[in-house]
This record gives structure tokens, sequence and C-alpha cells, in this order.
């Protein structure tokens, strides 16, 4: 008789193996966007020889008429994003037939969070064009990224019979990245004319990829390429454990 634990731990182990297999095939799509996408240069883009929603690559330097500055770090930029999280210590007790079982977690709470949307250039030697933050991915500089441990202060920590158990915040962290002024990026998004010209805007269809990053094109396909490589061996390794144990299922 096969034992129905055997199917449910096979169906769990397949259902991770898909979740890896699904994120390696997002990765590979990016990647191919990335490059097979030409590089143009930014006077091409000015003379609207490209076709509404094209998807278009861009190298060059950060600019703006009126640079922001980051809350925290004060820096001048075109674009920030800050956080305030909350570090949590999540305690529970399960209970077993051996009696109860402590569990300890962390988890994560943002508490603030600010992100500009203010539009900006990218400029190479040819000319610059408008930039529109909304809908892309960032990958700015990291240039804070601090955490306080925080003694004493709790919520809904109480206890059972003298065991803690509930939430506590044991840390407070604060984080911050920017696309600083004059920083050298790398912008693979969408060719749009609105009513002031050409600009480069990010599309919302998960579909297509729209990226801003200071890395260099090589430096992203690299890092993309790793990434898929461990997914794709994640996803072998738990098919492989998942068709071993199906097929001894029948065996015994």
């Amino acid at each position: 008789m096969i034992n129905p634990v055997f199917i449910l731990f096979a169906i769990v182990i397949l259902a991770f193996a898909g979740r890896l297999l699904f994120k390696w095939f997002l990765l590979r799509r990016k990647i191919t966007h990335i490059v097979n996408t030409p590089t143009s240069q930014i006077r091409h883009l000015l003379d609207g020889r490209f076709k509404r929603e094209t998807m278009v690559e861009v190298k060059g330097t950060l600019t703006t008429d009126e640079p922001l500055t980051a809350p925290y770090t004060k820096r001048d930029c075109v674009f920030f994003h800050s956080q305030e999280i909350d570090k949590i210590e999540r305690i529970e007790y399960r209970r077993t037939g051996k009696g109860s079982k402590k569990n300890r977690s962390i988890v994560y709470n943002t508490t603030s969070e600010r992100k500009s949307y203010q539009k900006f250039y990218i400029e190479d030697f040819t000319g610059r064009i408008e930039v529109c933050p909304a809908s892309f991915e960032i990958e700015g500089k990291k240039v804070l990224d601090r955490e306080i441990p925080r003694e004493g202060a709790s919520s809904g920590f109480w206890g059972t019979l003298f065991k803690p158990c509930g939430d506590k915040i044991i840390a407070d962290i604060t984080r911050e990245s920017i696309l600083p002024l004059h920083q050298k990026a790398y912008i693979i998004g969408h060719y749009y004319i609105g009513n002031e010209g050409p600009y480069i805007g990010g599309c919302p269809d998960k579909a297509k990829t729209s990226l801003i990053s200071v890395q260099t094109e090589d430096e992203i396909v690299k890092q993309l390429s790793r990434k898929s490589y461990l997914y794709l061996l994640g996803f072998l390794l738990l098919a492989s454990v998942a068709g071993f144990l199906i097929t001894n299922m029948f065996i015994l």
C-alpha cells in the first residue's frame, strides 16, 4: 500500500521544484532581453525613428535640472529609496507528541518607506533623454544599511507560565539606496513619446524588462546568469529527489 505521507512529501518537493524552475525562466528571459537589445545612441531616440513601446537600451550619465537630496544620507541624487524596518523576534510554542516545542524566527516589518518618482535624464555624447522612473526595477547604490539593537521595547510580547512568546522588536534597521547625480548607469526600458517629446519609461507588463542599474551590462548579465544556474541546479536536485520518492513508492 502506498504511504500517503510519501505522496504528500513528493508533492511538496515538486511544488518547490516548480517554483525554482519558474524563477529560472524569468531570469533567463531577462538575460535574453538585455543581451539581445542593442545599445542605442540617445540622438537616435530623439529623432523619432523608434515605434512607441519599443524596448530600448542606453548607457550614459544620470543628470537632472533639479537634484534631489536623499532623506537620511543627504546625498545629491536623481532617485532615492529609503526604508525604516523593525527587526522582530517571533517566539511560538507548538504542541507535539512530546509536549510543546519552542520555535524562534526573525521577521521584518517595514514601518516607513519613501521613494522618489521625479523624472531625470540620462545623457551620452550625442544628447540626453528624459527617464520616468515609475514601473522600473531600480538597482541603485546602497549608501546606508544600519541596524541598531533596541533594548527593552517590544510589541505584543507576553509570558505563558514564564515562557516568553509573541513578537519582540529587537532592532531598528534603516536602509537607503540612491541613483547618485552624475552616476554612470545602464537602462533598458521602453520608448514613449509624451507631450514634451520622447522619453524612456518602465512597462507595467512583467513579461517585459524595465531596469535601471549602476552596474555595467556585463556585470548585470554575470550576476543574473549565476542566479539562474543556482535555480536550475536546485530544480534538478529537488526533481531528482521527488522522482526517487515516487519510484520507491510503487516499488514498496
